[in-house]
């Protein structure tokens, strides 16, 4: 295969135009959650940003920091869960 073909390069331009839209881009895995296979900062961002009332259902506003992280975690296990189980 050609050295020309490479793939870190194609990440960074994706990367590069994902940030050139607005798109928030890490350029290490700091924040990355193995277990959950995701960045939850950007899940939880995401969510709230495009649906800002179901988000406030489940994450209520004002919530003290343990118990917002608890709620939190919660919503991303369901997440996951929901998107690891088969299609029925």
């Amino acid at each position: 295969m050609p050295s020309t073909h490479l793939e870190r390069p194609l990440q960074q331009d994706i990367c590069a135009h994902l940030a050139a839209h607005g798109w928030v881009h890490s350029p290490n895995s700091a924040g990355y959650d193995a277990r959950r296979a995701l960045y939850p900062a950007d899940v939880l961002t995401w969510l709230q940003t495009s649906d800002p009332k179901n988000y406030s259902t489940l994450i209520k506003p004002g919530t003290n920091p343990t118990a917002r992280q608890a709620q939190e975690n919660r919503l991303l296990d369901r997440l996951v869960t929901k998107l690891a189980a088969p299609e029925e």
